[in-house]
């Protein structure tokens, strides 16, 4: 199945218009960002507010699959329902290496705004998992790091849609191994209701 490019730096997607981080020379992969809208706009169908946090993930040493973001979205997964009492947990997450010898990870990771409102608590506690899972890896928090989008707020969700499309971005995933997958997100139906 080919992958889909796209140069433009304006993503059109059910009738809406969403600014992206890309442009000439700089192509997405549609398919991968028309999965992150979908599952941030899904998210403020289940919630009036959605918190979304942004962060690297590093590992000790390169691996040929993505053992180790499955296992960590599980137990984030768990962490959050105990920690925040929240079952809905949204997330998006990008394969890259361009010129390391080893892989690295771009998260985002929706959750109901109305139990977290700053991640710093949230971080730790990936991080202590993270650690779990590859000791040697490190995370990496970049400046402003989380969003606070309310359903009706349209700037805010754009901006944290501008962030995440970073991840749909082509150029650093030509070193990724064709046996693993370049992203996931999660599975967050619309609530229709």
């Amino acid at each position: 199945m080919s992958k889909y490019k796209s140069e433009s730096p304006v993503f059109k997607m059910k009738k809406k218009l969403y600014k992206i981080n890309s442009g000439k020379n700089k192509p997405i992969y549609t398919h991968q960002m028309k999965r992150i809208i979908e599952q941030v706009e899904n998210m403020l169908t289940w919630h009036r507010r959605v918190f979304i946090v942004v962060f690297d993930l590093h590992v000790g040493s390169f691996s040929a699959t993505n053992k180790q973001i499955s296992a960590l979205i599980e137990k984030v997964r768990y962490y959050i329902e105990k920690n925040y009492k929240t079952k809905k947990f949204g997330y998006c997450w990008c394969r890259e290496q361009h010129t390391s010898d080893k892989q690295h990870y771009h998260i985002g990771i929706m959750l109901d705004g109305a139990k977290i409102n700053y991640p710093h608590k949230l971080l730790g506690g990936i991080l202590n998992i993270w650690k779990e899972i590859t000791p040697d890896g490190t995370l990496y928090t970049p400046k402003n790091c989380y969003y606070s989008t309310i359903r009706k707020n349209e700037s805010v969700k754009l901006e944290a849609i501008y962030r995440l499309s970073y991840q749909a971005k082509v150029w650093t995933k030509d070193k990724n191994n064709v046996h693993a997958n370049d992203y996931a997100t999660s599975q967050i139906k619309a609530n229709l209701a």
